[in-house]
């Protein structure tokens, strides 16, 4: 039963025999499994702080041979190798060494083509009224602690008919990994010692190369060592490991992470500056490593429900003070948050003290912008001695700011909601009309989720308000505009 942290990723990874045919000829396959959170709370209300069984299978294919006498390691990428015993009578397989692994972009659930590390040559035998019931009692899977990477497993075999003659065999295995050789682009093949990286294959930076992402581009495991330089001139996304050694510089682009991928070794000092995005297709805690050139300012999320899966989530932070924002009284940062499908999410923005902070901090609010109009976040949480501003169930992005609003003007009055059907379901493509009491017509539309936003609408004036939408009717309603309003809903009738 092995542990493994993976920068906050928390993973159990096991593995036993069960008996494949329920009591036919055969006798045995390997069951294995990957728990997640292994320290959580199991009477947690919340989720996902409980354990959980993140995947799970059993190994046995062709439905031919016994695997028996397995263990399991996880490497710092998340990459797992199962080493087992093998044999076959029918095939006449004698007692032999094999594995079978997952790379972590590989689907959930799933291991993949066997390898036969050693062909046995022998059987162990039963002599008189004490058979021999024991094999590969020390059969061990073990990541080694030099590059955290490469897997060693050793068990038993036999090269002859016996007992008592045994033989162990070490083995060991690395997933399909390239390393820069040459500073310049990251399609070239030349560039590295096993050709570019791949969605299945692995790639390692080292210190004193620089690779230029100059089209658009996919890694499986991306390692950026100490020392190391990647120039993103196009997008990058990353489907395994991110391990960072140093600082990221996404420039206008984006560094995006799928589903299953995750970050290690971000630090004060090894971050993200630019748009990272991160892939859901579940709901699980996720930090954003970002900040700018003058510090690390991380965004804590935890994603509690997706409506659309999957969805993701880009998060950029950007130094100074937002417009809108008062610059005597208010954080010099501020967060850009943009969502693609349907999620909600609990937030925690981090920021740094005292290089941040301007007037008094205890007297801080929370502000989300939309457009050009701020909109004060309530309830929230300000962490003065954490240096952290925090509010839970968000399912509206844009920026984010701390501090305190400028007073607003007449064209900064905004409003922001959601048009939804009877049964509470988003209506894509839905028109909005605010009219005044002089006939003046401001419109919107409602975007794939039913969410719509306007701004520029005259302060301390009166709205009629009418909806439109294919196969629904909604009923106009009058609002009076004393200040931004958000959360409007406009529900059709049934």
């Amino acid at each position: 039963l092995a542990y493994r942290n993976r920068g906050g990723v928390d993973s159990l990874v096991v593995t036993h025999s069960v008996d494949p045919d329920v009591g036919g000829p055969r006798s045995s396959a390997l069951a294995w499994y990957e728990v997640r959170n292994p320290l959580g709370n199991p009477n947690d209300p919340t989720v996902s702080l409980r354990p959980f069984l993140n995947q799970n299978a059993v190994f046995d294919p062709g439905a031919a041979s016994d695997r028996w006498m397995g263990s399991i390691a996880m490497n710092k990428f998340g990459a797992m190798l199962i080493g087992y015993s093998i044999a076959n009578a029918g095939t006449g397989l004698k007692p032999s060494i094999a594995v079978a692994g997952r790379h972590i972009d590989d689907a959930l659930n799933t291991l993949q083509t066997e390898s036969i590390a050693v062909t046995g040559t022998g059987s162990q035998t039963v002599n008189g009224p004490n058979p021999l019931t024991r094999w590969g009692d020390y059969s061990t899977m073990q990541i080694d602690p030099a590059d955290d990477e490469t897997f060693w497993y050793t068990t038993q075999y036999l090269s002859a008919d016996g007992a008592f003659n045994w033989h162990t065999r070490i083995v060991s295995y690395k997933f399909n990994t390239t390393t820069a050789i040459a500073d310049g682009d990251f399609n070239t093949d030349s560039n590295w010692n096993n050709g570019k990286p791949t969605a299945a294959k692995s790639g390692i930076v080292p210190n004193g190369r620089t690779i230029t992402v100059s089209t658009p581009s996919t890694a499986g495991d991306l390692n950026i060592n100490a020392g190391g330089n990647l120039v993103m001139n196009a997008n990058l996304n990353v489907a395994g490991v991110l391990t960072l050694g140093t600082k990221v510089d996404t420039g206008a682009n984006t560094l995006a992470l799928g589903c299953t991928a995750s970050i290690s070794g971000a630090s004060a000092t090894n971050y993200i500056i630019g748009n990272l995005k991160k892939d859901f297709c579940g709901v699980q805690p996720f930090t954003f490593p970002t900040g700018t050139t003058n510090g690390f300012s991380p965004v804590n999320t935890n994603v509690t429900v997706l409506a659309t899966n999957p969805s993701s989530l880009t998060i950029k932070a950007n130094q100074g003070n937002r417009a809108g924002m008062s610059p005597t009284q208010s954080l010099q940062r501020f967060w850009t948050l943009t969502e693609t499908g349907d999620l909600t999410t609990n937030l925690t923005f981090n920021y740094l003290d005292p290089t941040d902070i301007a007037g008094t901090e205890s007297t801080y609010s929370l502000f989300r912008f939309i457009g050009g109009a701020g909109t004060a976040v309530t309830p929230f949480t300000l962490n003065a001695g954490a240096n952290t501003v925090s509010a839970n169930g968000i399912s509206t992005f844009s920026d984010w700011a701390a501090g305190s609003l400028l007073a607003p003007t007449a064209s900064d009055v905004s409003v922001a909601g959601r048009v939804v059907s009877a049964s509470g379901r988003g209506v894509a493509n839905a028109s909005i009309t605010f009219t005044d009491s002089e006939g003046e017509v401001y419109t919107s539309m409602t975007n794939q989720t039913g969410r719509f936003f306007i701004d520029g609408l005259p302060l301390n004036e009166t709205y009629v308000v009418t909806v439109a939408a294919k196969r629904f009717r909604f009923a106009p309603q009058v609002l009076t505009l004393s200040g931004d309003l958000s959360g409007v809903s406009f529900i059709a009738a049934p």
